[in-house]
């Protein structure tokens, strides 16, 4: 049975997956003992999944389906081990993707890289903005842990992610599915094959995903705009051509467009006891989704775009060698803003009179490069290639106050500083404008050499890489009083932040094949995160590359006829100026972030474990756990300031345990089809999903910071198979967050607003129903 996924939105991308499992890929569990490997391209050439020595998982179009997954941030903590996936600030169009304890907590600047890239066909996307939007019926997505600097380049020290896509057929082939489910969920998916004419194959898709917003902003009419909280509307469409000129040529061309409107949900009160700070709550506090907000507030919804144009060049030279080009050029973009509701208020005195209003407006465009030689003999493979991404990225941030405080006389609070601003419905208290240009020039190399009778691989692969970012700030509000203006002139501005580095990332792999059911590899890599500047920063400072050198020792086993495969990973990861964000002003400011270079290394370490079992024929179990070592804060003198008080900022994404564990049953054909049945469960431990930043002074003896951790269960029941003539209809019940799991998934002190901390927590518990038809 075939499944096929369109990556909709910003992603975009098509993939065709033929397996009859619903495990992850990489544990797949076949009908039948001996039945085909599971193929990735995790080395920038087709290997088998448990023949390649690095920890990678790959998710197949049927486990997506099953696990109720329509993007990344679906992917809850503990379901790829040691990776951490997680919606920045609510909101799903952005994502904050971590791998093995090296992390990112605030993925929107557009002058800040990623830990974890991801790809398409080869092709990086330069930002965050967009990651999380839609997926459509996978073939695969891989995700590749630990560094992949060597082949994946600049900003792969946590790993990769790549979504292999699925050509066209060239054989008419239609699948439409209609799905309905809580707060009014309309969610539809088209794709066509056409048949093949001229040596061109064609293929169409298209997908609009919507839901209404988890919280009412009501009463509805005081302000402009009203945006309800946790709303989500997209639409995405992909066009793919393959042209086979002759039998050594391909060319494959896509373009993809998205278009989505989402806002961040409700943010929820913790008071938290602050020495010098009474702890009250403006609304109830506590993690959960109110139906309503208090009272009205101005909020407006997120537009995020994207668009891209991709051809891939294939070109078969000889039996050994493959010449390969890949082509990009793409654009992104996000603007909106959010009212982040009562809970975090303009001032410890205003409880909710007063709110805060954060705007973001970030464009994109970037164009890249590969150039590929690969070749295999009879004992060696050989990868080698060049590539040059450039990027140029605009991103300006505007506050504002909003509120009833601002209606004449209202409550008769009319604020000094602020008293410009009453009758306005947003008063602009701050605003700044920043441009950043990236250019990144790169040259490797991977070698493999198989000797004693195969059993024994050693693979040497290296990177040089010439990388260059110049930011700067263009505009910055004045030290005046507010309110601003559009008009107002810029204040004084900073001097140009610029990094470069020119550098050398060697890898070193050493694998022995005891028997072609179990290997084992030791691992040597490093890789680096590119610098920038930080645009939440005040003084727009700039900070160095990110370095981690690690360690890796694997163990890939099956047995019991092929029916359990049992794989293992162990790591050590060093991290050298690690870029830490921090509160620049916490007790005054929350909004206000500087990222510096810490001036000490430290170590993470961790073990991974996956495993599948084939218990009976339709039985398929499957799970993960890992255990990772990091340091859970720092205290160090304010890297701000020179001189000032100790200060706490936490290590992000770094849960201690972390896993999952799926069922799934298929019973035989009963005459009109056959029932599947899905459960899974993700979990992990307490850990910090933001890096804070309070003096040390001001935490007192009962201070304790509240911590994210994981607790989700989803299921499905489907009846498939169902023949109606040429066609095949699968209708499916779902329900996601069964437990109805309220845990925090992002938050940040706020202690401005007196003592406290503001959180998004996990969306509500969601039931659905959905017809797939497939001609």
């Amino acid at each position: 049975m075939k499944y096929r996924l369109l990556v909709g939105a910003a992603t975009c991308c098509v993939l065709n997956y033929t397996d009859a499992s619903t495990a992850w890929a990489q544990s797949a569990a076949q009908d039948e003992p001996n039945a085909a490997e599971i193929i990735v391209t995790a080395t920038r050439r087709e290997t088998t999944l448990q023949a390649t020595p690095l920890a990678v998982s790959a998710v197949s179009a049927e486990a997506l389906t099953a696990k109720g997954v329509n993007g990344l941030g679906d992917l809850a903590n503990g379901a790829v081990p040691g990776m951490q996936i997680a919606s920045f600030a609510g909101t799903p169009s952005i994502l904050a993707i971590s791998a093995r304890g090296i992390g990112i907590s605030d993925p929107t600047q557009g002058t800040q890289e990623l830990v974890v890239p991801l790809y398409i066909d080869g092709v990086p996307l330069g930002r965050a903005q967009g990651l999380g939007l839609e997926l459509i019926d996978p073939e695969r997505v891989e995700f590749l842990r630990g560094p992949q600097g060597q082949l994946f380049g600049r900003n792969a020290e946590g790993g990769a992610i790549q979504f292999v896509s699925r050509r066209p057929s060239g054989e008419l082939h239609a699948q439409a599915s209609v799905e309905f489910g809580s707060f009014n969920l309309n969610h539809q998916k088209v794709r066509l094959d056409l048949p093949e004419f001229a040596n061109i194959k064609l293929q169409v898709a298209f997908t609009h995903n919507q839901h209404d917003g988890f919280t009412r902003n009501v009463p509805k009419g005081v302000y402009s705009n009203q945006t309800d909280y946790g709303l989500l509307d997209s639409y995405g469409f992909r066009i793919a051509a393959e042209w086979n000129p002759t039998d050594r040529i391909r060319l494959n061309y896509t373009y993809d467009n998205s278009d989505t409107t989402d806002s961040q949900p409700y943010m929820s009160w913790l008071p938290v006891d602050i020495v010098g700070r009474t702890p009250f709550s403006p609304m109830p506090s506590g993690l959960y989704y109110p139906r309503e907000t208090v009272g009205p507030l101005f909020n407006e919804a997120f537009k995020t775009k994207a668009n891209g144009h991709a051809l891939t060049a294939q070109f078969q030279a000889s039996d050994e060698i493959t010449l390969k080009s890949i082509s990009s050029y793409r654009e992104a973009s996000r603007h909106g803003s959010s009212t982040l509701g009562h809970a975090l208020v303009a001032g410890g005195s205003s409880k909710g009179i007063l709110n805060s209003n954060a705007r973001e407006d970030v464009d994109q465009w970037q164009v890249y490069q590969e150039i590929q030689a690969i070749g295999s003999w009879e004992h060696f493979d050989l990868t080698v290639g060049g590539t040059y991404f450039h990027e140029d990225v605009t991103d300006a941030r505007r506050s504002y106050i909003t509120g009833a405080g601002l209606a004449a006389g209202a409550l008769g609070i009319a604020p000094a500083t602020l008293a410009g601003c009453v009758g306005l419905e947003r008063c602009l208290t701050a605003k700044s404008i920043q441009e950043a240009t990236s250019d990144s020039y790169g040259i490797y190399a991977q070698g493999t050499y198989r000797l004693l009778d195969d059993k024994l691989e050693l693979t040497a692969g290296i990177r040089y890489s010439d990388d260059k970012k110049v930011a700067n700030r263009t505009f910055i509000a004045p030290r005046l009083l507010p309110p601003y203006t559009e008009a107002t002139p810029s204040g004084v501005l900073p001097p140009q932040a610029l990094f470069t580095a020119k550098r050398w990332d060697p890898a070193i792999t050493v694998k022995y094949n005891f028997s072609p059911a179990v290997n084992a590899y030791v691992r040597y890599a490093t890789a680096y995160r590119a610098g920038g500047a930080n645009v939440r920063s005040s003084n727009f400072l700039g900070y160095g590359a990110e370095e981690v050198e690690s360690w890796e020792l694997g163990l890939k086993t099956r047995f019991a006829d092929n029916r359990v495969t049992l794989n293992l990973a162990a790591f050590s990861n060093r991290l050298k100026n690690a870029q830490q964000t921090v509160q620049e002003a916490p007790t005054t400011n929350p909004s206000l972030t500087n990222t510096v270079n810490l001036p000490f290394a430290y170590t993470i370490k961790g073990i991974e474990l996956e495993t599948t079992i084939r218990a009976a024929e339709g039985l398929n179990f499957s799970g993960s756990l890992a255990y990772m070592d990091a340091p859970k804060y720092f205290e160090i003198p304010n890297p701000i300031a020179a001189g000032a008080p100790l200060t706490r900022f936490y290590q992000v994404q770094s849960p201690e345990i972390q896993g999952n564990v799926a069922a799934d049953y298929k019973t035989p054909d009963f005459g009109i089809g056959n029932l599947a049945l899905h459960v899974d469960y993700s979990f992990a431990s307490s850990f910090m999903a933001t890096p804070g930043g309070l003096l040390v002074a001001s935490l007192g003896p009962t201070y304790k910071r509240p911590e994210a951790k994981t607790n989700m269960m989803n299921g499905r029941i489907s009846l498939q198979n169902v023949k109606m003539g040429g066609v095949a209809a699968e209708l499916s019940v779902w329900g996601k967050n069964l437990l109805d799991d309220t845990n925090y998934i992002y938050g940040f002190d706020g202690a401005a607003s007196g003592a406290g901390f503001a959180a998004f927590v996990t969306p509500p518990r969601m039931f659905g129903v959905e017809l797939r038809v497939t001609y």
